[in-house]
């Protein structure tokens, strides 16, 4: 289905029914842009269909070229009411994007899916890097909500850098508590099998129970789920104490750059 919005660009959503054999070429697709993110991943998106979840992907040509990218999670609510949410989206930085048309792109989005369907509230997160003319562009269009989530930041570490490179960018405090650990004979595996993911969860649930955060509890079906999903790109890197696991870490792994999911300790 194409809508053409204006003479420079035309998005496409990518049908329900060609979706098994379009997988690979999503992600092809959305691995060619500087500011991809696994949240906009085919995998992640067939992973929160389990939840009720449904992913819209959507394609922007310009020339025939692709300039944009949005998979956009959406669930309906009574009243014909669909909310939709877009973590990692909008994707915008293409070989053949321009800054300068980021707010022609949003906008054509917004017109696109405001026909689509009237009663939609959505909101997108994206990971473009903080620059002035990036935050300008997108301000054009959207509008940063009244209740925020979280912080609206997100940490990028460049881990082609040298160990003291890193370590000299830590806080103080944090590089004495990596000294304290770094003396202790910690063995740590990097893997995704069966007793990998029982360790994780048995971890988080005693974290979570500790610290009062039940709400943030996950489950070893959860945990299953996301690595049908997801494949390789999920992975698990454990640290063992005599034995015994006592922390754990789920990451995300995508292209050349890896989220930090979740963790206990």
């Amino acid at each position: 289905m194409i809508h053409p919005v204006n003479s420079k660009v035309r998005w496409e959503l990518l049908p329900r029914n060609t979706l098994d054999r379009m997988a690979t070429e999503w992600d092809q697709a959305l691995l060619q842009s500087q500011d991809y993110t696994v949240f906009q991943s085919f995998g992640w998106g067939e992973y929160k269909r389990n939840f009720g979840w449904q992913p819209w992907r959507w394609l922007a040509r310009h020339d025939d070229h692709i300039v944009a990218m949005a998979q956009i999670l959406v669930k309906a609510l009574p009243a014909k009411i669909k909310i939709g949410w877009a973590p990692g989206a909008p994707v915008l930085l293409f070989p053949h994007s321009k800054s300068k048309d980021i707010p022609i792109v949003m906008q054509s989005l917004l017109d696109t899916l405001s026909r689509r369907h009237r009663r939609l509230a959505l909101r997108f997160d994206s990971y473009l890097p903080w620059q002035a003319e990036f935050s300008y562009a997108l301000n054009q269009s959207l509008s940063r909500p009244i209740l925020p989530v979280n912080t609206g930041y997100s940490t990028a570490l460049d881990l082609s850098q040298s160990h003291e490179s890193l370590t000299h960018k830590i806080k103080p405090r944090h590089r004495s508590y990596m000294r304290q650990a770094m003396q202790e004979d910690i063995e740590w595996k990097v893997g995704r099998d069966e007793r990998v993911k029982h360790d994780f969860v048995r971890l988080h649930h005693e974290m979570t129970q500790q610290k009062g955060l039940k709400a943030l509890e996950t489950n070893i079906e959860d945990v299953t789920a996301l690595c049908a999903a997801l494949g390789n790109s999920a992975t698990f890197l454990t640290g063992y104490l005599k034995g015994e696991a006592v922390t754990s870490y789920l990451i995300l792994c995508f292209g050349k750059k890896a989220f930090y999911l979740l963790a206990a300790t």
